[in-house]
C-alpha cells in the first residue's frame, strides 16, 4: 500500500488572530487546489478553535498541537538547554504524550513553518519550534520549510540557536529586510499576500462606514493607545466625517474591543464589528474609507483594495518593522508614533496592482515548495 501524501504545516491559528487565521486560510486554499488529495496536518495551539475557523479549507484537513505542546513544555530560561530538549524528543521520543504526534510529523513529506510574527523574543517558546523542525530533517530526513516569518527581535543566544536551526531547513525566507539580513534568508512577501490570489481574504460588501478604527489592546501600552485613540478621532474630523457614523474592527477577540466604550464617549454614532462577523462575512474595507490601525494585516488588507490609511505604533521596534516592511513593498500609508503630531491618511494608489505582484511572487514560491503530485504514487 502506498505512504500517504501527508503536508504538515505549523502556525499559530485558533488563538484567533485575523491575521494568523487569514495566513492558514491562504496555505489551505492553495492546498486544496495543488494538493487536493493530501492529508494535510495543522500544528497550531489552539485546535480546537481552529478547527471552527478553518473548517472545509482543504477537503483532507486535520487539526492537531502536537510541536506546539512540545514547544511549550520545554521551555527554560537557560536557551541552549530548551533548544536540546526538543530535539532530543524529536530523536528519542519520551513525552509520552505526545510521542504519536511525533512519529506522525516524521513521516510527512514536508514540515512547513507558515509566517507570522510569533518566532521573536515576546514569545521564547515558540523559537523552540525551529529547533523541532531542524531534528525532523536531521534525523527523520524530513524536507523542512519556513515562509514569511519576522525574525525580530530576537536575544542573542536565540539568534545563534535558530541560525543553526535554519542550516536544516531545505527553504525559509522572511518578510522584511531585518529578519533576512539578521538570518541569511531572502526577502519575500508576506504570507497573507498567498491569500489574496487564492480567494482567502472574504471581504464584506455591505455598505460601511467611510472612517475605520482598530487600536488593538495587547502588547502596546494602553496608556498610548488612548492617545492614539483621540488622535484617530482627529483624524476622522479632519476627514470631515464629523457627526457620521465610524467603525471599530476587533482582530483579535476580545483584546481588540477594549476602546468600544471610550469611542462611544467621544463619538455619537459607532459601528462595532468583532471579531467573530469579520471572519464570516469579511473584513469591511472599501476603497474609498479611511483607516486608522496599529494592527499589521488590517494595514495590508486595506491598502490591497486601495483604502487610505495611517498605521499606527507606540514605539516598538516589533510593530515598527512590522509596518516598515509593507511601506517598503509601497502601500503609501503614513506611519505614526502615538503620541506624536500625525500625518494625514494616505495611500499609493497603484498598490493594489503592486498587491497582485507580491501575491503572484508568493504564489510562485508555493508551487516550488508543493509541485504537482501524482495522486497514485504518494509517500517519500
Amino acid at each position: 500500500m502506498a505512504a500517504p501524501d501527508i503536508v504538515y504545516l505549523v502556525s499559530t491559528a485558533g488563538h484567533p488572530n485575523y491575521g494568523d487565521e487569514l495566513i492558514a486560510r491562504g496555505w489551505l486554499a492553495y492546498l486544496a487546489a495543488r494538493r487536493p488529495h493530501a492529508d494535510v496536518w495543522l500544528d497550531c495551539p489552539e485546535p480546537g478553535r481552529a478547527a471552527v475557523l478553518l473548517a472545509g479549507a482543504h477537503p483532507r484537513l486535520h487539526v492537531t498541537d502536537t510541536m506546539w505542546r512540545v514547544a511549550l513544555s520545554h521551555d527554560s530560561e537557560d536557551r541552549g538547554a530548551a533548544h536540546a530538549a526538543v530535539r532530543h524528543r524529536v530523536s528519542h521520543l519520551g513525552t509520552p504524550r505526545e510521542d504519536l504526534g511525533l512519529q506522525l510529523a516524521a513521516r510527512a513529506r514536508s514540515v512547513h513553518l507558515l509566517g507570522g510574527g510569533h518566532l521573536v523574543a515576546a514569545w521564547p517558546a515558540n523559537l523552540l519550534l525551529t529547533s523541532l523542525a531542524s531534528q525532523m530533517a536531521r534525523e527523520h530526513d524530513v524536507p523542512v520549510v519556513m515562509t514569511g516569518v519576522g525574525l525580530v527581535p530576537m536575544g542573542d543566544a536565540d539568534t545563534e540557536l535558530v541560525r543553526a536551526a535554519l542550516a536544516d531547513f531545505a527553504y525559509a525566507d522572511a518578510r522584511d529586510p531585518l529578519s533576512a539580513q539578521r538570518f541569511g534568508i531572502p526577502v519575500r512577501p508576506d504570507d497573507a499576500f498567498l491569500a489574496l490570489g487564492q480567494g482567502a481574504v472574504v471581504l464584506d460588501r455591505r455598505p460601511a462606514p467611510r472612517g475605520m478604527v482598530l487600536l488593538q489592546g495587547d502588547l502596546h501600552d494602553r496608556a498610548r493607545m488612548t492617545q492614539a485613540l483621540d488622535a484617530s478621532l482627529d483624524v476622522m474630523r479632519a476627514e470631515g466625517l464629523e457627526g457620521q457614523e465610524i467603525g471599530v474592527v476587533e482582530a483579535i477577540p476580545p483584546e481588540d474591543s477594549w476602546l468600544l466604550d471610550a469611542v462611544r464617549e467621544r463619538w455619537p454614532s459607532v459601528r462595532f464589528y468583532p471579531f467573530g462577523e469579520v471572519w464570516t462575512e469579511g473584513l469591511p474595507v472599501g476603497p474609498d474609507q479611511v483607516w486608522v490601525t496599529s494592527r499589521f494585516h488590517i494595514h495590508l488588507v486595506a491598502a490591497a483594495v486601495g483604502a487610505r490609511g495611517i498605521a499606527v505604533n507606540t514605539g516598538l521596534e516589533y510593530y515598527r518593522v512590522k509596518h516598515e516592511s509593507l511601506l517598503r513593498l509601497g502601500t503609501g500609508w503614513a506611519l505614526a508614533e502615538a503620541g506624536a503630531p500625525w500625518p494625514s491618511a494616505t495611500v499609493d494608489p497603484t498598490f493594489p496592482q503592486r498587491a497582485l505582484r507580491a501575491s503572484e511572487e508568493r504564489r510562485q514560491v508555493a508551487d516550488t515548495l508543493y509541485p504537482h503530485q501524482d495522486p497514485t504514487a504518494r509517500g517519500r
